[in-house]
């Protein structure tokens, strides 16, 4: 019974150790075009892809909020490649209700076009 209870434990830890919100399955390589800030989230930019996501959710206009894009592409009207994926819940972050509402993407890395 003390082999059973041992190896009980043991999977349980195994099932919570594999089950995680790392998954980066979901994370592509895109081209895009930096807009500018947003009116509702002042210190995030707007980037507007340049292809359709396969793995992101469609929206209106493909114009995303960028979370993390390094200060080096924060230039209005640069063309850029961005390494994305979907925010992980702990990332999500609130703005007003002056503008349109976008989504946003979390940029693994970017570089020029």
């Amino acid at each position: 019974m003390r082999k059973f209870n041992v190896l009980f434990i043991s999977f349980i830890f195994l099932l919570i150790s594999c089950s995680g919100d790392d998954d980066n399955s979901k994370d592509e390589l895109l081209n895009a075009v930096v807009l500018g800030t947003g009116v509702d989230c002042r210190d995030k930019f707007l980037i507007k892809l340049t292809e359709n996501s396969t793995r992101l959710p469609s929206t209106f206009d493909n114009t995303f909020y960028a979370v993390n894009l390094p200060n080096e592409f924060k230039v209005k009207g640069k063309d850029i490649q961005v390494h994305i994926r979907e925010l992980k819940k702990s990332e999500y972050f609130a703005c007003t209700l002056l503008g349109p509402g976008y989504g946003a993407v979390y940029i693994l890395s970017a570089t020029d076009q």
